[in-house]
């Protein structure tokens, strides 16, 4: 029941997302050189004009997540790149997409994608006990299914301790999520709480 709840105000959040981002790369100031924060900045800002125009407007809000008011409580550095807020506006009830750059040429960006995206996750630091959630790969090489099949190949080249992969759950593709968009799965656990958490990924082609 949780995973059909959250996954049905995150399918509206992707839906979204999909239809902001031919603005965000017609836009003069975003480019292949462009950091993951300037994108996602501009990604969201987009996504927010987007629900704006939509009728009925969809009871979710797009964010960066907040900073910890607790002075030096331990939390290691990184925020949620988009904090999607869907009840009442309640902090503690979100979904959470990660944002990264990645290219099919070399590994480096791949590794980045497991080790500081969905090692996250995996950690709890992001949605921790959340059935779902969000990553989202910026291709800036022109070639998403490279880009794929590199994230695939990382992912089982990790430690399972750090990823919390599920390697009997695979790495499942799907086009039931978004009209006309191809999506991708993987289920990792969460061990410190004995939850499992489903992650859809989405490769967007910046050019």
């Amino acid at each position: 029941m949780r995973l059909k709840v959250q996954a049905g105000y995150f399918k509206k959040a992707l839906r979204i997302l999909h239809i902001a981002w031919p603005t965000v790369v017609a836009d003069s100031s975003i480019s292949i050189n462009s950091n993951e924060d300037d994108i996602t900045n501009l990604l969201r800002q987009q996504m927010v004009v987007v629900k704006r125009g939509m009728t009925p407007k969809p009871r979710m809000e797009f964010q960066r997540e907040s900073q910890s008011d607790i002075v030096d409580d331990g939390t290691e550095l990184g925020l949620i790149d988009i904090f999607v807020s869907y009840k009442n506006w309640d902090d503690e009830v979100y979904l959470a997409i990660e944002c990264k750059r990645i290219r099919s040429d070399t590994n480096d960006l791949a590794r980045l994608y497991v080790k500081e995206g969905i090692s996250r996750f995996a950690s709890g630091k992001y949605s921790n006990g959340h059935a779902i959630a969000g990553m989202v790969g910026y291709v800036i090489c022109g070639d998403p299914p490279k880009c794929i099949e590199r994230v695939a190949a990382q992912l089982e080249k990790e430690p399972q301790s750090e990823t919390g992969y599920d390697s009997e759950f695979g790495w499942q593709e799907s086009n039931d999520w978004v009209k006309g968009e191809t999506k991708f799965f993987s289920q990792h656990e969460q061990t410190h709480i004995d939850n499992h958490i489903l992650l859809v990924h989405s490769f967007l082609l910046l050019s």
